[in-house]
């Protein structure tokens, strides 16, 4: 070999390091950083420090009626830029920036 010692390294060791980099990551981009975090529910900014993004705060609200600017429906998905919603009264569904969608308090 080349000096180095060779190591093996478990699954579960991987799971743990990645964990703990997300974890870092999430701490650099606390909700606390952004401006609008005013009126946002605490489950909602506890999943944007689990996943270290800010369209995670929607994810609790999966299944539940949101207010869009095509008006009111239910999130059935989030993604980084868009949500899928379905709207009162539609078959189908629509996508909406994610800054459009707000929560029915």
């Amino acid at each position: 070999m080349n000096g180095m010692a060779e190591r093996t390294v478990s699954y579960a060791e991987i799971l743990k390091a990645r964990r703990t980099e997300n974890s870092s990551a999430a701490k650099q981009q606390t909700p606390a950083a952004h401006a609008n975090d005013a009126g946002w529910p605490e489950e909602s900014l506890d999943a944007e420090r689990r996943f270290g993004q800010l369209h995670a705060r929607l994810s609790p609200f999966i299944g539940k009626r949101v207010w869009t600017v095509r008006g009111a429906g239910v999130l059935l998905q989030v993604f980084a830029d868009t949500c899928e919603i379905r709207p009162d009264g539609a078959d189908r569904t629509v996508r909406v920036l994610f800054e459009e969608v707000k929560l029915i308090q």
